[in-house]
């Protein structure tokens, strides 16, 4: 949730390369994901991410597939659809 929220807000986020990270981060577009994240590479990747120019509106705009009311209309789908594949079967 937290990296969601920073990318809310326009905050590139520099995280390590596991669970559903790599899913939201896109490299190069809203922050950077690591696979080792000792402090050296870390370290560099923080200062890559901040002297480059991300433009927050471009960040922010990365989350939006993950709103609530896009979850909510894709639930609605996939329900719509269960519907009518039970219907048809009856």
């Amino acid at each position: 949730m937290v990296i969601l929220e920073a990318l809310a807000c326009g905050t590139p986020v520099v995280a390590s390369k596991v669970g559903g990270v790599p899913d939201v981060i896109q490299d190069g577009v809203n922050g950077m994901t690591l696979v080792d994240i000792s402090p050296e590479p870390f370290a560099k990747a923080i200062e890559l991410v901040v002297s480059s120019c991300f433009q927050r509106p471009a960040v922010a705009a990365t989350v939006d597939q993950f709103s609530v009311d896009r979850f909510v209309a894709a639930l609605g789908d996939i329900i719509n659809t269960l519907f009518e594949r039970r219907r048809g079967k009856e």
